[in-house]
């Protein structure tokens, strides 16, 4: 079936002087004024329940960038392609670069804060002979990026289990076709979560936030206290290309920063859950800009203390968990239990992360979809009568995973590759 380029939704502005007393009680909860002139300016119709409020926006937005944890379990490619001091420039930059993308998303969520984002503010504000082309190249980048970040967080949360049996277990003899269960495993838990237990997701937000920034200080703590530590120099001066097989350590350097890119991404993720938002206009900006600044000061604690507790670089990347951080933390309390230990916290950190990257990516796969964007709309943009979500959209997004999934099975390399799309779209998007 084959997709029909975007249009804007067929609800007109008129229907909206009746909106209000056709929506059932659960959608008029948390449906202001404010909300219900912005819906109708941009002709959408209220569907969703509106029970986000500013703390757990802001909780929201934090628990899909889950910048320092996502940094920590993600720097492989970095340390390969620039090592340590590769690492630590990138994400200097990158927060630089990002920052100015993330006034700019505020700025344009404020003035049409709606579940489809980028796709809906390009057919507003570009010129009115590329609109339509410009909207549907966005919405269809927006989609297969946000859908890559959920596949790549499920393999993290995966393998990441693996790699514990493998600290645990010297005998254990990893297998691909073993990670890849886990991965299905992992997509039909947050599955099941965003559909059934979906009016719980504020409150998972609140508790997201508070392990967010509370775990952080044991883990930093831990680190300086009982690893041994590395010269300044190596930390900040010392680029290197550990197997990477590129010429020069600049043009590796270069390469390796998709790590710090995708560390910083994810702040229009509470874009695409705006209408579900009270006053979304002003919440929305607002937690889209604090939960970026807030998360400098933690995230650039953490890579440093996590560079200096390094012993090794390439002993880290050659790790046999496949993770360096499960290397610096074994070497740091000297016990496969210990780093365990540590890992478990940063796991469940990481399924909060997964579970609200799926929401916001089965909202924009919805939002797409109800403006005729994508195959199979219909289905694509129902709202569950029940539960108030778009049930389709998330098993949708489950069965991109898992078909994902299966390439790496056959190709880990071609898999990584894939997953790449969640960081070059996504960017794409912004620009």
């Amino acid at each position: 079936m084959s997709s029909k380029p975007y249009v804007m939704s067929q609800y007109k502005p008129e229907d909206a002087a009746t909106e209000w007393t056709e929506l059932d009680e659960v959608t008029k909860e948390g449906f202001t004024t404010n909300d219900q002139l912005d819906m109708q300016r941009m002709g959408k119709k209220q569907e969703f329940r509106r029970n986000f409020r500013f703390l757990t926006t802001v909780g929201f937005t934090c628990c899909v960038m889950g910048t320092w944890e996502i940094l920590l379990t993600s720097n492989t490619p970095a340390l390969l392609a620039g090592g340590s001091a590769g690492l630590f420039w990138s994400v200097c930059w990158a927060y630089c670069g990002q920052f100015f993308v993330v006034l700019s998303l505020a700025e344009m969520s404020s003035m049409a804060p709606t579940a489809g984002a980028q796709y809906h503010w390009i057919s507003l504000l570009a010129p009115a002979e590329y609109q339509r082309l410009l909207s549907y190249l966005s919405g269809w980048l927006s989609t297969i990026s946000w859908q890559s970040i959920v596949a790549l967080d499920c393999y993290l949360v995966g393998t990441i289990i693996q790699g514990l049996i493998t600290v645990n277990d010297e005998t254990y003899v990893a297998a691909k076709w073993q990670a890849t269960l886990l991965i299905i495993t992992v997509a039909i838990f947050i599955t099941l979560f965003n559909i059934f237990a979906a009016k719980h997701l504020p409150l998972a937000e609140g508790i997201f936030v508070t392990g967010h920034f509370f775990a952080f200080f044991p883990v930093v703590i831990i680190l300086l206290v009982l690893a041994p530590k590395r010269s300044t120099k190596d930390v900040f001066l010392t680029f290197s290309d550990n197997g990477a097989g590129w010429p020069n350590v600049g043009l590796s350097t270069l390469v390796g920063q998709v790590s710090a890119i995708f560390s910083v991404l994810g702040s229009d993720s509470v874009a695409h859950m705006a209408e579900e938002v009270q006053d979304s206009s002003i919440v929305v900006p607002r937690a889209m800009t604090w939960s970026f600044i807030v998360n400098i000061p933690s995230t650039i604690g953490l890579l440093l203390t996590y560079l200096y507790c390094m012993p090794s670089v390439s002993d880290a990347v050659s790790h046999s968990s496949g993770y360096p951080f499960l290397y610096v933390f074994q070497e740091a309390t000297g016990s496969a239990s210990g780093a365990t230990g540590l890992a478990i916290v940063i796991l469940l950190l990481l399924a909060m992360i997964t579970i609200s990257a799926a929401a916001s990516t089965s909202r924009q796969t919805f939002a797409f979809a109800r403006d005729h964007g994508l195959p199979f709309s219909t289905w694509l943009s129902t709202v569950h009568p029940r539960w108030h979500v778009p049930a389709n959209a998330i098993v949708f997004t489950c069965i991109f995973t898992i078909v994902l999934s299966l390439i790496n099975i056959g190709s880990t390399a071609a898999f990584n590759a894939m997953l790449s799309l969640s960081a070059t779209a996504l960017m794409a998007t912004y620009v």
